[in-house]
């Protein structure tokens, strides 16, 4: 069963709200197929991108319509970077999200 998000992870999540998209690093991890390997480690198939990656921009070609035009894309959302297994941990909503050791953000 998943968990609720911690105060310290809501609290990450609210100063941010309002330019959420914004912290995306424009990796692309999320628009390449992803498995979990058996250690538990995402594994990414640089081979094969989503048809509407621009390997060159790291950006999406169709970012407006990405949802209507590809079923396998996902809005990152707070429950998505907190827990799907499938998001890498370098993603930047991720590595935000994170609660450190010593009580500060990743970032």
């Amino acid at each position: 069963m998943e968990r609720e998000p911690s105060a310290k992870e809501l609290q990450r999540y609210e100063s941010v709200r309002e330019r959420w998209e914004e912290v995306c690093s424009r990796c692309g991890r999320c628009c390449f197929e992803r498995e979990l390997g058996d250690d538990g480690e995402v594994l990414v198939d640089y081979a094969s991108p989503c048809r509407f990656f621009d390997m060159g921009t790291h950006l999406c070609r169709v970012y407006k319509d990405r949802f209507r035009k590809n079923e396998r894309c996902a809005k990152v959302t707070l429950r998505v970077a907190l827990f799907d297994e499938l998001l890498p941990e370098e993603c930047a909503y991720r590595r935000l999200l994170r609660e450190e050791s010593d009580g500060t953000a990743a970032l």
